[in-house]
């Protein structure tokens, strides 16, 4: 394979590759003291209560407003406070409503806790409009909440799971709590390889239950890094190292992130995880089985990595991966797999 068609595939797979929206936001909504959390996450949808403000009177009042944000909020705060007479908030109660039917929207990531937020699901918003909920919705779900919108969700992870930066977010007591200035946390909380705002990120994570080796934590970094620095130049491919940073966030388990400017410098360290890991280089696309360890890259690295190119270095970083029970990044695998889809 020819250093110019390594750095062909490169690009397109990376334009096959679907970045973080740029109007992405996130949310925390919250699940009424966990009461209703199982419910949520069973039936993939999030709710809000207030159900005496019907969403009809919440239209009435948007296409009279002519979608104009500030007269919808400032006519929903007149009708709260007609609603609930013994209210003394009357503006939160709009600014909640409003934020749910008009501001949440498809894309976003919301983020729920259960009871002593014991448990944290987080999940992509797959609709904009708020569903419509009928009798037998409401009984199914064991929910009484009319005001609901679907999402699907990503993954749930116990309190020990969760990124130590998310805690101070489940501190938050409102229904409806905007976070995206927690937005990187979130993503690499939901997925080990993204690209936001046009920079690449690869997340490992550590899944040993031990102690961290702090001599094997430093050597996967040096040696990777320099590992691929050699690969790059071997190759002739046009990325630097230099470029890459790291953020770490290690109890027993934890992640490491790295980050960089150009996707591709971060998508090719992700391929060289792979092919260093030896796990989840199979997968079926579109009824075919494919194995990437055949595939023009992964063949590629591979066969850099088995040609003796720096092999005491290679050790290293395998024994190191090892020790730290490394995960493989799975979200580029499936990298190749939207790319093989689409090329079907």
């Amino acid at each position: 394979m020819s250093n110019e068609s390594v750095l062909h595939e490169i690009e397109r797979l990376i334009e096959n590759f679907q970045s973080v929206p740029e109007n992405r936001r996130y949310w925390l909504v919250r699940t009424f003291g966990g009461k209703y959390f199982d419910s949520y996450k069973n039936y993939n949808y999030i709710a809000l209560g207030h159900d005496e403000i019907s969403y009809s009177a919440i239209d009435n009042i948007r296409v009279e407003a002519k979608n104009d944000g500030l007269i919808i909020l400032k006519d929903l705060k007149t009708l709260c406070d007609n609603t609930y007479d013994e209210e003394s908030r009357p503006g939160l109660i709009a600014s909640q409503i409003y934020k749910f039917v008009f501001e949440i929207k498809k894309g976003d990531v919301v983020v729920i806790p259960s009871e002593n937020s014991e448990e944290i699901a987080v999940g992509i918003v797959t609709a904009t409009p708020v569903l419509e909920v009928s009798s037998k919705d409401l009984f199914l779900t064991d929910c009484p909440y009319m005001k609901r919108k679907s999402v699907k969700w990503e993954i749930v992870l116990s309190r020990q799971e969760l990124d130590p930066y998310l805690y101070k977010v489940l501190q938050a007591h409102q229904a409806i709590n905007e976070i995206s200035h927690y937005s990187d946390i979130i993503e690499r909380t939901i997925g080990n390889f993204y690209i936001k705002e046009n920079t690449g990120n690869l997340v490992l994570n550590v899944a040993t239950d031990n102690g961290i080796n702090a001599v094997d934590l430093f050597q996967l970094g040096y040696y990777l890094l320099n590992y691929s620095d050699k690969y790059f130049k071997a190759n002739g491919l046009p990325f630097n190292i230099n470029d890459v940073e790291v953020k770490i966030n290690l109890n027993s388990k934890g992640k490491i992130q790295l980050k960089a400017p150009d996707a591709k410098t971060i998508w090719l360290i992700a391929v060289i995880v792979l092919s260093l890991n030896g796990g989840g280089l199979k997968f079926k696309a579109t009824g075919v089985d494919f194995d990437l360890s055949t595939d023009g890259l992964i063949k590629n690295v591979i066969e850099y990595q088995n040609n003796q190119h720096d092999r005491e270095m290679t050790d290293i970083i395998i024994k190191s991966i090892d020790s730290l029970k490394i995960q493989s990044p799975d979200d580029a695998v499936k990298v190749f797999e939207q790319f093989n889809t689409n090329k079907k």
